[in-house]
């Protein structure tokens, strides 16, 4: 993401808590991230509630016409915290959260 936004790219990182997010910019920008450079902004996205990633995606349409490269990491961490023999078991626990939050 660094690298994209030194290079002029507009970065939006997208985190479930937005003070999280907001320390995780700063951090970026603190590690190099100059005026002339790209920006990094802020979108609030909760993948396991789809009515709240929904939202997401309206505002994300509301500040621009098109995105151009997306860099989905959020799976890794499926992989590195469960062993690859449960890795259908998390990813129906995660299935199972998205669609009880859904419904709430």
């Amino acid at each position: 993401m660094k690298g994209l936004a030194r290079n002029g790219a507009k970065v939006y990182l997208a985190a479930r808590n937005r003070q999280k997010g907001l320390d995780a910019i700063e951090r970026i920008k603190a590690a190099g991230l100059s005026p002339g450079n790209g920006q990094v902004e802020l979108l609030e996205l909760d993948l396991a509630a789809p009515k709240l990633a929904k939202t997401a995606a309206e505002e994300f349409l509301k500040r621009e016409k098109r995105l151009d490269i997306l860099v989905n990491n959020a799976a890794a961490y499926v992989f590195l915290m469960h062993p690859p023999r449960s890795v259908d078991h998390a990813l129906t626990g995660v299935q199972h959260d998205a669609s009880v939050q859904d419904h709430a």
